[in-house]
């Protein structure tokens, strides 16, 4: 049983790296590079849900993609129009000025993530 929920996890997550590094208009390449691979097949075996990520991998690729590391970690599967709202409202949130406003949206969203 374990075994088919890690592989349905890798799965979702490879999904959603995939479409992510879509939205950033990132290559296999630029994405394995910056995430310390060094070459494209580390990233495919990712995309196609074959090989896992670390955690620490997990939350530099958010860094790279523009998402919280939650919209990751997930199991949930999100549309496209879904993922490019999660990166839209995270630029417009690192854009912002830093005040308490920006911090109670955040426990909001970290709040509702769990939810989903």
């Amino acid at each position: 049983m374990m075994k088919k929920l890690e592989k349905r996890y890798r799965i979702i997550l490879g999904k959603k790296i995939r479409e992510l590094r879509k939205i950033r208009n990132l290559q296999q390449i630029d994405l394995a590079y910056k995430l310390g691979y060094s070459g494209t097949g580390a990233i495919s075996m990712i995309e196609s849900g074959e090989r896992g990520m670390s955690h620490d991998k997990i939350l530099d690729a958010a860094e790279l993609l523009g998402v919280h590391p939650c919209i990751l970690m997930t199991d949930k599967e999100f549309s496209t129009s879904e993922l490019r709202l999660f990166t839209d409202l995270t630029k417009l949130l690192e854009q912002s000025p830093k005040s308490s406003y920006i911090d109670t949206i955040r426990m909001i969203l970290d709040a509702a993530l769990q939810k989903i």
